[in-house]
C-alpha cells in the first residue's frame, strides 16, 4: 500500500500525495531556478500522468507565491484556460488522453532549512490521483 492522502483529507475527494521541492540559497538566481525546476518537474513528471491535479497545500500564509501559467500553463498549445473549481483557480491544459492536467494558478513558496542548507520550499503541493 502506498502512503499518502486519504480521500477525506485531499480537497477534491481523491487519493493523494503532498510533495516538498528544494532549492539551494535565497535571492533572486535561486528563486528563478526554483521555478524554473518546478516547471520542469511538473511538465516531465506529472503534467504525463492523466487525471492528476496539483494543488497549492502551503499550511502558512506567505506573500511568496509563483505564477504557474507561465512555466506549466501553456504546455495547452493555446488550449489551456483557466477554470475555477474546488473554490481555487486552476489551469486546465488538455492533453490527449481524454483528461485535462489541472493546477492551481498561483503556487505558494517560502524560505526554508533543509538539512544543513538554507533554501526556499514550495510546498505543500497534493498530487491527487484517480
Amino acid at each position: 500500500m502506498l502512503d499518502g492522502l486519504t480521500e477525506k483529507e485531499t480537497i477534491d475527494g481523491r487519493f493523494g500525495a503532498i510533495i516538498q521541492l528544494w532549492v539551494n540559497g535565497t535571492g533572486k538566481k535561486a528563486t528563478a531556478k526554483f521555478y524554473e525546476q518546478l516547471g520542469r518537474r511538473m511538465r516531465q513528471g506529472i503534467l504525463v500522468i492523466p487525471t492528476t491535479v496539483v494543488f497549492d497545500y502551503y499550511p502558512y500564509k506567505t506573500e511568496l507565491k509563483f505564477k504557474m501559467m507561465g512555466n506549466v500553463g501553456h504546455c495547452g498549445d493555446g488550449y489551456e484556460e483557466i477554470i475555477s473549481r474546488f473554490e481555487r483557480k486552476l489551469i486546465s491544459v488538455s492533453i490527449m488522453m481524454g483528461h485535462d492536467f489541472l493546477v492551481e494558478e498561483e503556487v505558494s513558496y517560502d524560505k526554508g532549512v533543509m538539512g544543513e542548507n538554507y533554501g526556499y520550499s514550495v510546498t505543500p503541493l497534493i498530487l491527487e490521483l484517480k
